[in-house]
């Protein structure tokens, strides 16, 4: 039998990510009862697990030069961004790095020098298997906030104006949970790659939103095993060719995946990464660095066989996601909604630190902590001007909570979801 659970908070954060564990964080440090709650296990799901390239840290003594990181966001991305946001996330970043060094976070150190000459103006320290997830996890834990994991938020609750929490149920039991939550933080990812499910809850409790029409789609090997460790050896040995045999000028090597873009949407294509005119140095140094860098996974491609393997435009899987634009608008930058009570943070915030071009990697991470931090700060001086307040029972929605699990007729959700997916993308396209 499906039971119902009520758990009263000052803060409440939706999602597990860096986002998430950061206002949790922050919120925690400042003496506030915090519940943290996420569909799947917290600092284990989600892109944050999966995002391995590395975080963009500002740092003037590496040679980081603000102004040139500001104008090459600025420009390369269409003049779309919150130069203020981004100003933010840059100058932010080095406290960021520091924090996660010391919560035991996977960077690989010893990388650091090669990295910082791949991305000029940027400086990006590199990310282990583990990345950043598992350390944000052990350090919430560490301070006393609440996990509640594999539980799915439905819904927010509104009393007179504001949100008071949030409604969902255990995905393993059905139980239902009511948090009532004197601040609440949205921390629930992009909508590009996943259901989007943080952004509609805001949007139906009348939340504005903002570019929910700018995702992207990035034309490189996307984040399975092959993918992240072709990265990884190629950022060693660059050396490509288009569908005619012709070397391609990579001298701006930070732009390599939307160099490739354009050839293959100029009939280039398909563009192959050379293997042929590696060195057995080379090969080596490849090798070296995935064993470095992914030690746990083993290439599925041999080196030492050589050979052209295609990389772009050759049926490769295609990656989307948002753009640190399209989500929850935020009305101030410590990451407040027009909803009295919300806040947002990470990639379902509206932040657009970026306009409509990803210069390197490592900037959703960076600029999901510093929203994530931000917005945690900004719902602990909330909360501490506010009650617990007294919901309904009508408010809590619980019979739209239940209404499909209690449907005794039509389509199971996995059917229809199988049946859009036949179409969509068939078992024998991939991109």
């Amino acid at each position: 039998m499906m039971r119902e659970k009520v758990i009263e908070s000052d803060v409440l954060v939706v999602g597990g990510g860096v986002a998430g564990c950061f206002a949790a964080v922050r919120a925690r440090e400042r003496g506030l009862n915090v519940t943290l709650v996420d569909m799947g296990y917290t600092g284990y799901t989600g892109a944050t697990r999966r995002a391995l390239l590395g975080l963009f840290v500002y740092n003037p003594e590496w040679g980081t030069d603000l102004n040139a990181c500001m104008e090459a966001i600025t420009r390369k991305g269409e003049y779309l961004n919150d130069r203020e946001w981004t100003e933010i996330i840059l100058k932010e970043s080095w406290q960021i790095f520091q924090e996660l060094l010391s919560w035991g976070a996977d960077f690989r150190l010893e990388s650091e020098k090669y990295f910082l000459k791949r991305y000029p103006p940027f400086t990006i320290v590199p990310l282990g298997e583990y990345g950043v997830g598992p350390a944000c996890r052990r350090r919430v834990e560490a301070m006393g906030v609440r996990i509640i994991d594999r539980t799915m938020i439905t819904d927010l609750l509104k009393h007179d104006g504001r949100i008071v929490g949030a409604v969902g149920f255990s995905v393993y039991t059905g139980d239902l949970y009511i948090f009532k939550a004197k601040a609440t933080v949205m921390a629930t990812g992009f909508h590009s790659l996943t259901s989007g499910t943080g952004g509609a809850m805001a949007y139906r409790a009348g939340a504005e939103m903002s570019g929910m029409e700018f995702p992207y789609t990035w034309p490189g090997p996307y984040m399975f095993e092959r993918g992240v460790q072709e990265i990884a050896a190629r950022n060693v040995f660059m050396r490509f060719i288009d569908g005619e045999g012709n070397p391609i000028d990579i001298s701006d090597k930070y732009e390599l995946d939307l160099t490739m873009e354009f050839l293959v949407h100029a009939g280039k294509g398909p563009i192959y990464w050379d293997l042929d005119s590696a060195t057995l140095e080379d090969i080596e140094r490849m090798k070296r660095r995935i064993q470095n860098v992914y030690p746990r996974f083993k290439p599925d491609f041999d080196f030492s066989k050589r050979g052209k393997l295609p990389s772009f435009g050759a049926g490769i899987e295609m990656g989307a996601g948002s753009i640190q634009g399209g989500g929850v608008w935020l009305v101030n930058k410590k990451c407040a909604t027009s909803l009295p009570g919300l806040f947002a943070a990470g990639e379902c915030a509206g932040v657009w630190a970026l306009g409509g071009y990803h210069p390197a990697p490592g900037f959703g991470l960076l600029t999901s902590a510093v929203t994530g931090a931000r917005a945690g700060i900004g719902a602990a001086e909330y909360a501490a001007e506010m009650d617990i307040p007294e919901v309904d029972k009508e408010e809590l929605m619980i019979e739209e909570v239940y209404a499909p699990i209690m449907r005794r007729s039509g389509f199971d959700p996995r059917w229809a979801a199988q049946m859009i997916y036949n179409v969509t993308t068939p078992y024998f396209i991939r991109y």
